[in-house]
């Protein structure tokens, strides 16, 4: 093992608390404990290699338990968290398998030599629960080896897909695993490769812990806590860092569930049920038939539906849901809309022509796995919900994705109410009440989401994996997601224009006050350049929110409209209206008296089919 100076742990004990890298470390180091099993009570975690204790007084709320190796270590420990840590090894960790929910490793893989690694990672496996996470923390790069590393007894640096295989091997479930300091990487590479160059002192080696000032060590904290969020909320994957940062589970055994016992996971019976499941298609050729094929073997209901809604898909997509309207003419209803409208347009369509008793939302690149749905529609059905989400365990979409969730997340919250905790994902299912109200929206621009939670307030969540992109590439773009945002921000609330109005008070007022410093002073131009700048700003944020707010209104007033479907084809047509009927602009036309006996007709046909199993 390497071994760290008595003196390095008294520099760290000194440290800890206030050094921006120790902080940012401790920060990261709690947003991956976010995802960690939380039971009723706290949470039982081991910090392995706990050093001078500053992590378990961090955790004091949690039942948090540490040891270490190095006698000075915990000396100064005690005077942190008193009797809450052992001296004992990583290579015989002195509690009983499966004791913990979450097991640190920060900065102590480095230290092991390389034929004793596999061995403390099976200890570290050992200790954790069935579910339980691993947080791992390791300096990088062989190469930036320096005399702070023999100072602090680091003995090995990582790459990411070294660690990556080392965790593999043991036997954990990679969650995550990538570069961390990453946007400091660049002057802290130079710094230490510059002082490889220059000559050794003599001496015992040092290590590159120093003061630094106050505003100068905030700004590195700050920079620090911006890039574990980007890294741990956003899903950013970092080129190159000075640490690799991984988190892991311990695999569960096939006879436990991986998620919390929910009402809604009880065993439902939807023999019953129509179902209905709106896809909204665009270039989804090579998935959009395996994924329907998939959908029917798992519903197991009454009448199933699934609803492809064509946003303007430039590849053979429209073959392809012709085909599968050809095999499945009885389940099978196939929109093609006249232009890319967008995904909230193509969902808005499918719901109009869903007829079930529940339906049900889903991408169509297989990221909402089709064996998730009966837990959704279990939960609702259960729970007596008009919606449930489902909340993605570990999200695997891109940076722009994630951050537009972000964002809207944000938004949400202060200007649609959205409860805390809530996540509003693409993969929903709504009950026949909530989807009549939310088709009642005409106007051009539907945020679905928005119009949900504007009907409802009987909304649940479910927990759901989340699976990588099966094929080709996302059609989410940065302005498409400013587009959402931006529709959601002057189309469901008054709180912009409240606030456009409240800023400009503000603005007036702060004008007024630097007018009058102005005359105390008698100064003409800071007197003209704050009016003109305050007043300017506070009538151009109105104006230009305004302009928004009219543009949009005159565009509803114009009968702009939310969707065009150019043929319809499968089921719930009739024969004869498969070809002749006209584009349909928002709404569906009014059934005339053949119409109505023809549905009449087919509801007996579909009621004396047998059940789908």
């Amino acid at each position: 093992m390497g071994v760290m100076l008595n003196s390095e742990y008294e520099a760290m004990f000194s440290a800890e608390e206030s050094h921006w890298w120790y902080r940012g470390l401790h920060d990261q180091v709690l947003l991956a404990l976010e995802k960690a099993p939380a039971g009723e009570g706290p949470r039982r975690i081991l910090d392995a290699g706990c050093g001078t204790g500053m992590m378990l007084e961090i955790l004091h709320a949690e039942h948090a338990f540490g040891f270490d190796l190095s006698g000075e270590a915990l000396r100064l420990a005690a005077r942190r968290t008193p009797g809450r840590f052992v001296r004992a090894t990583t290579l015989s960790i002195p509690y009983l398998s499966g004791t913990f929910d979450a097991v640190l490793s920060l900065d102590v893989l480095s230290n092991v030599p390389q034929h004793a690694v596999q061995d403390v990672l099976h200890e570290l496996l050992r200790v954790l629960k069935p579910g339980g996470r691993l947080v791992l923390n390791a300096t990088a790069f062989q190469w930036l080896h320096s005399e702070h590393d023999r100072a602090v007894g680091v003995v090995r640096r990582y790459t990411a897909p070294e660690v990556r295989r080392l965790l593999e091997t043991a036997g954990f479930e990679i969650d995550r695993c990538g570069y961390s300091n990453s946007i400091l990487f660049l002057p802290a590479a130079c710094y230490r490769l510059a002082k490889k160059i220059l000559p050794e002192r003599k001496g015992d080696p040092s290590s590159d812990l120093f003061a630094l000032p106050k505003p100068v060590n905030s700004l590195l904290f700050r920079i620090r806590s911006l890039e574990n969020r980007l890294i741990q909320r956003l899903g950013v994957s970092m080129p190159a860092g000075l640490s690799v940062f991984a988190t892991a589970r311990r695999p569960i055994p096939p006879s436990t569930s991986p998620l919390p016992k929910q009402p809604g996971e009880l065993k439902a019976d939807f023999s019953s049920l129509d179902v209905s499941v709106v896809i909204p298609v665009y270039n989804a050729e090579k998935s959009i038939d395996p994924l329907c094929v998939e959908i029917m073997s798992t519903l197991s209901c009454r009448l199933l539906q699934i609803v492809l809604v064509n946003d303007g898909s430039r590849d053979a997509s429209h073959e392809v849901c012709l085909g599968l309207c050809g095999r499945y003419p009885d389940v099978v209803t196939y929109l093609r809309l006249s232009k890319n409208f967008g995904e909230h347009n193509a969902v808005m369509a499918g719901l109009k022509a869903a007829r079930g008793d529940y339906t049900l939302i889903l991408d169509d690149d297989f990221q909402n796995p089709p064996s998730e749905a009966p837990r959704l529609l279990a939960h609702c059905v259960a729970g007596e919900f008009d919606a449930v989400y489902g909340a993605f365990i570990e999200k695997r979409h891109s940076f722009w994705r994630n951050l537009g969730s972000w964002l809207n997340g944000c938004m949400s919250r202060r200007l649609l109410g959205k409860p805390e905790g809530l996540y509003l994902s693409s993969f929903k299912c709504l009950n026949r009440f909530l989807r009549e109200k939310v088709v009642e929206y005409t106007g051009p621009w539907p945020y679905l989401d928005g119009l949900i939670l504007r009907s409802t307030d009987r909304v649940g969540q479910v927990a759901v994996e989340h699976h990588e992109r099966a094929r080709g590439i996302s059609g989410y773009t940065p302005a498409k997601l400013f587009s959402l945002w931006l529709t959601m921000f002057a189309s469901f609330s008054p709180a912009p224009a409240r606030f456009a109005a409240a800023t400009g008070l503000i603005l007036g007022l702060a004008g007024i006050g630097t007018f009058a410093v102005g005359l105390t002073m008698w100064s003409t131009p800071w007197m003209l350049g704050g009016l003109i700048c305050l007043l300017g700003g506070a009538m151009l944020a109105g104006t230009g929110l305004a302009a928004e707010y009219s543009i949009r209104a005159l565009m509803e007033l114009n009968g702009s409209p939310q969707f065009v479907v150019r043929d319809r084809h499968g089921a719930g047509c009739a024969p004869d209206e498969e070809s002749s009927r006209g584009p349909e602009s928002g709404k569906l036309p009014k059934p005339g008296p053949h119409t109505v006996a023809q549905a009449g007709k087919k509801k007996k046909a579909m009621s004396s089919r047998e059940p789908r199993r």
